[in-house]
């Protein structure tokens, strides 16, 4: 992310709709299982 776009709340919009997003846990789960950590 650019340093100015930091604060955008569209930007920030986008990271909390991914970050909370069932569809992106399912895949995070299909393709690494157990052997990762959400860091977010």
């Amino acid at each position: 992310m650019r340093p100015e776009s930091a604060n955008d709340p569209r930007i920030r919009k986008f990271i909390s709709l991914y970050q909370h997003s069932p569809a992106v846990r399912a895949a995070l789960d299909k393709a690494f299982g157990n052997l990762y950590a959400v860091a977010w």
